[in-house]
């Protein structure tokens, strides 16, 4: 049996509706979780977002929202 691979993308720190994502589709342990970027910017919990993304170990690219804010900050 294969397991699934998830694709998340454009969470744009909206932390609780990505609690509640999560909740619905249920990640196993053997299962992939990827977010395409655009964890933060536009919504409340940016910060949040991204430690639960990186608590969780999950795949993230980095999204243009990403990359601005790294432009801004000189890296």
């Amino acid at each position: 049996m294969s397991s699934r691979r998830i694709i998340i993308g454009d969470v744009h720190g909206q932390y609780d509706a990505l609690l509640q994502l999560m909740e619905a589709i249920a990640p196993q342990e053997k299962e992939l979780v990827y977010f395409l970027g655009d964890l933060i910017d536009r919504g409340l919990n940016s910060a949040e977002v991204v430690e639960f993304v990186r608590q969780h170990r999950y795949g993230c690219l980095l999204g243009n929202h990403e990359q601005m804010l790294l432009e801004v900050l000189g890296s």
